[in-house]
């Protein structure tokens, strides 16, 4: 874990200030942001520069996702969303990933903003129709940051219906390369073999990354791993075959055609619709005394985890285990699972899934969904990691410390406004 965290007090925003980082001048003396190499002291993502701000090489990432029903009404507070009791810290970066997402998306942005506070920066925003990614970032890690690059999917028939996808958005932090995928599959209690098929046509037709190289890691000794052959030995024919997990390289771009496998760490998430193959009444059973199991019964039903463990969907991907109910369907504004006539199965359709090239690079720390926010028929569920990150090279295309400033001004405005109607009342207790 990082040394330099920022605290939070619950109830209230994180209220941090960077702290400032001590600079000693015969480092700066000889500090070159121009030069291409990783082990040079002067590298801006050389091993120095990042073990001055994660002494052990790990960072902690958020990811968050959520339906939001397209609601224009946003909820008045998101502390449990964005800062839940289970974190004492706030996060180095937040990814933030929503379907049928609302209209309102700059205010909605802003209020994610005025949330976190000024240690963090709005780094990248995209979207796809009712697709919507953010990444917010700590405000002095900015300067590490590649440009971001993002690729789009429709998996409907008509492209034009922008409701169904992906939305895809990579960048290297130091020498670390990271891919998001925020995504909607096809909905239905019996569109299983649909959502699958989802899933690959997005997984191949990303064209990730563009222009940003990924292979920029160090060439310290002390950072990499001994590399394992992805070829298996066959005593057969004594010749060497290749393992089924290993992704097919186009021969006209040169890319493998799984996007997923071209970067080191890759976050998947979003509504996939994977439903519970269970009759209603068993599963409302099974909710009422999932605690005790800590749900396991209940996942057991689970599409997406039986398709997962057969290798028929996501491979090479992970969940942290689910110890929540599930997140769909509930009537709005109440804890009641749809009383329609449809009467759908509750199900786990909001899911976060991780992915790393080296065992041990993300290490799963808490998975939960947000169950104070009913404005939509789904939850919010959201997923947080310690990443292992390398260092890099300086022969890449940065964001320069680009940041949305508009959405960080007026969120941080409103911070101090609220400050001051807080101090006022305070001020107006103590006479009385």
């Amino acid at each position: 874990m990082s040394t330099r965290r920022f605290s939070m007090t619950r109830g209230k925003s994180a209220m941090a200030v960077v702290n400032p980082v001590k600079s000693k001048s015969s480092f700066l003396n000889v500090r070159s942001y121009l030069l291409g190499s990783s082990m040079s002291s002067g590298a801006l993502l050389g091993q120095d520069e990042l073990e001055r701000y994660f002494p052990d090489r790990r960072m902690t990432i958020f990811v968050g996702t959520w339906n939001m029903h397209g609601e224009k009404d946003l909820p008045e507070k998101i502390d449990d969303f964005l800062l839940p009791e289970c974190c004492e810290y706030v996060q180095d970066m937040y990814v933030m990933g929503f379907q049928e997402g609302t209209p309102s998306r700059r205010e909605w942005e802003i209020r994610m903003q005025e949330t976190l506070g000024p240690t963090h920066v709005l780094f990248y925003s995209g979207t796809y129709g009712v697709l919507h990614v953010c990444v917010f970032i700590r405000r002095d890690l900015i300067w590490f940051c590649s440009v971001a690059e993002e690729d789009t999917v429709s998996t409907r028939a008509f492209s034009q219906i922008k409701t169904k996808g992906g939305l895809a958005v990579s960048f290297n932090f130091f020498g670390t390369s990271f891919l998001f995928i925020n995504s909607h599959f096809t909905s239905g209690d019996n569109k299983a073999k649909e959502r699958i098929a989802d899933y690959s046509k997005i997984c191949e037709a990303i064209n990730l990354p563009k222009v940003i190289p990924v292979n920029q890691h160090s060439t310290d000794p002390s950072s990499e791993e001994p590399k394992k052959s992805a070829w298996k030995w066959s005593p057969k024919n004594k010749q060497k075959k290749p393992s089924k997990k290993v992704a097919a390289v186009s021969p006209t771009s040169g890319k493998s055609d799984d996007c997923t496998s071209r970067f080191d760490c890759v976050f998947w998430f979003g509504d996939m619709n994977f439903r519970l193959d269970h009759e209603r009444s068993k599963v409302e059973e099974l909710i009422k005394h999932g605690h005790k199991s800590d749900y396991r019964e209940l996942v057991a039903h689970d599409q997406l985890t039986n398709f997962m463990k057969k290798e028929e969907a996501f491979v090479g991907f992970k969940e942290n285990q689910i110890r929540f109910p599930p997140t769909y369907k509930f009537d709005l504004n109440t804890d009641h699972y749809d009383t329609s006539p449809k009467l759908r199965v509750p199900s786990y359709t909001d899911r976060v899934l991780y992915k790393c090239k080296k065992p041990g690079d993300i290490t799963a720390l808490n998975y939960s969904n947000v169950p104070s926010i009913k404005i939509s028929d789904h939850r919010p569920v959201y997923a947080v990691f310690e990443v292992k990150i390398r260092p890099g090279r300086d022969t890449i295309p940065l964001a320069a410390g680009q940041f949305d400033r508009e959405v960080y001004i007026e969120a941080n405005r409103r911070r101090a406004m609220q400050v001051n109607v807080e101090r006022k009342q305070s001020r107006i207790c103590s006479i009385m």
